[in-house]
């Protein structure tokens, strides 16, 4: 399980959010986007192995 990813920030009114985007998955171009949004008091990185899996799994 890859978990490879890039560390991204985007400016919203005045806060700064980080944003890890993970690479198009191997295969047919097109695939199902997942986005997953942490819930409140989770970091972010315990999402890291999950959303590894779903690229693993082919989804973007």
């Amino acid at each position: 399980m890859s978990g490879d990813y890039i560390q991204e920030f985007v400016d919203v009114d005045g806060a700064r959010i980080g944003v890890q985007v993970y690479p198009e998955p191997a295969g047919p171009p097109g695939a199902p986007v997942v986005l997953i949004w942490p819930a409140m008091g989770v970091r972010a990185r315990y999402y890291r192995p999950f959303a590894a899996a779903l690229r693993e799994a082919g989804l973007a």
